[in-house]
């Protein structure tokens, strides 16, 4: 009981959502989520990232920013010039990783193509800033793996 009206419509997103994930089969998913989360540590590689995480989730990837790299500017542009909205980071584990790390989701109503549109957009404004450490092309590798 809440002693003020319930956020309807967040509720009836859950049960939209809840039964899409059943429609598809939670071991699918979880195949999907890892997937991606596969194909996106594979592309932050190639393109010269260090991962956050030393024991990574599938749900969500992590990556330190280069050097010269400016957090707001970077996912602002992500943002405005291709419409994709990645996570920054923030305090914690004893660690200061605000304005250092961004974060990229995995989970949700998200397919393959999604995430390697958000690769290619991580690239591109990795170039634009001046970003000069890429072993190898990111959405080449994150291609790879989603679609062997």
């Amino acid at each position: 009981d809440v002693p003020f009206t319930p956020p309807v419509n967040l509720i009836r997103g859950q049960r939209i959502a809840l039964q899409m994930m059943l429609d598809e089969g939670m071991p699918d998913v979880w195949a999907r989520t890892a997937n991606m989360a596969k194909a996106t540590r594979a592309a932050f590689e190639v393109m010269g990232l260090q991962g956050v995480s030393i024991r990574p989730t599938d749900s969500l990837s992590g990556a330190q920013y280069p050097p010269g790299i400016q957090d707001a500017a970077f996912r602002a542009s992500l943002r405005g010039r291709h419409g994709i909205h990645i996570a920054g980071g923030h305090h914690g584990r004893g660690a200061q990783w605000k304005g250092k790390i961004f974060r990229i989701s995995h989970m949700g109503h998200i397919d393959g193509d999604d995430m390697l549109a958000a690769i290619a957009a991580i690239e591109c404004e990795l170039r634009a800033a001046g970003y000069d450490g890429f072993r190898g092309s990111g959405i080449d590798s994150g291609r790879q793996v989603l679609s062997p």
